[in-house]
Order: C-alpha cells, then structure tokens, then sequence
C-alpha cells in the first residue's frame, strides 16, 4: 500500500471523482472529520419520515372509537402519510424500525369535569400497536394523551391513530383545536439498527 499527500484531488472533467470501486470499502480513521459545503447524497437518513398535526378541531362522538385525520403536515419526506385518510404507509423498500410518536389533546364539549376515560390507539394494519389511557373518574374535561414508541414495520404496513373518551353527561368531545391544543402524528425511519 502506498501513501498519496495532496490538499486537492479533483476530476480531470469537472464531473465526478471516484474513489474506490464497486466492492471496496473506503475507510475513515478515528479523530478524522468530514466536513460537507455541499449536497450529501447516500448516506444514512432518517426517511422516510413525516409530521402532521391537527388544524383545526376533529369532532367525535361520546364513546365512539374515531379515526383521526391529522389534517396538515409540517413535513413528508416521501409522500406517505396522507392528510385525508390519517394513514401513514410505509413506502416500498423502506422496511425497517420506525419511532412513532403521537400526542392527542381532547376537550369535552360540554365543559366542566365530565370526561370518564379517554384512549389514544395506536393501529398497525388495523390492529392494536401501543395505546395511552386516561381515567379521570369525572373529574376532566381537557387532557393531552402521548404515544412514543419503536414499531418494526415492512414495505406497505400502515399506521392509523383513533381516540375513544367516554363522558359523564354523554357529551361529545374535540381533538385538536387551536394552536394550544396541539394534536399531532409522526414517524421516521431509524438507521443503523
């Protein structure tokens, strides 16, 4: 092995510079550091990923399971979550470990103490994946409900979110709302595990 010392290595062409071939394997040392002025392209990221969240308040119904449309997106790196359905899909190719993270602010309608329970649910192809819970015994009538956690998912799973809570007087209740009550939904993929 020989050893080259230059400040500058650049194409002949001004096009592309090659280092190595297929199957070669171009090592960095500890202690070494690369610093990027320009597009990185190829190296690991977390995508796909996506953050939507709640606009403006979803109605539902007193004790009712209902699928919630986070309605506006913050980001969407690849066009896989979709605002109308509340429907995360899992592009082709990008199977993998996933973080997802949920996070639900319900209010009661009527006012006043009267939420009994309420239950954020995580679904994976239409079955449960990870759930919150909150029991108020009556005594609630605005709470934030989280979900964090790491899901395995394969190329076409999905992810939907629904919220149940049940009422003392039988009112309805809201999901989301105004910029306070933030109610969002997100995923990206994990690289490297």
């Amino acid at each position: 092995m020989s050893t080259l010392e230059t400040n500058l290595v650049q194409p002949s062409t001004g096009t592309t510079l090659t280092l190595g071939a297929s199957g070669d394997s171009i090592s960095i040392p500890s202690g070494a550091t690369i610093a990027n002025s320009g597009t990185a392209t190829g190296f690991g990221t977390n995508a796909p990923g996506f953050h939507a969240n709640r606009s403006s308040g979803q109605g539902m119904l007193d004790n009712t399971s209902t699928l919630i449309a986070f309605n506006a997106e913050t980001y969407d790196s690849n066009s896989a979550y979709d605002t109308g359905t509340g429907k995360f899909t899992v592009p082709s190719g990008e199977g993998g470990k996933y973080f997802v993270y949920v996070s639900c602010v319900i209010s009661s309608n009527a006012g006043g103490n009267d939420i009994n329970t309420a239950d954020v649910i995580l679904k994976k192809n239409g079955s449960y994946a990870a759930a919150a819970s909150w029991d108020t015994n009556g005594y609630g009538d605005k709470l934030m409900l989280e979900i964090n956690v790491t899901l395995d998912l394969s190329a076409s799973d999905y992810l939907e979110v629904y919220v149940t809570m049940d009422s003392a007087t039988g009112s309805n209740c809201t999901v989301g709302g105004n910029s306070w009550d933030t109610s969002y939904f997100g995923a990206f993929k994990l690289q490297g595990v």
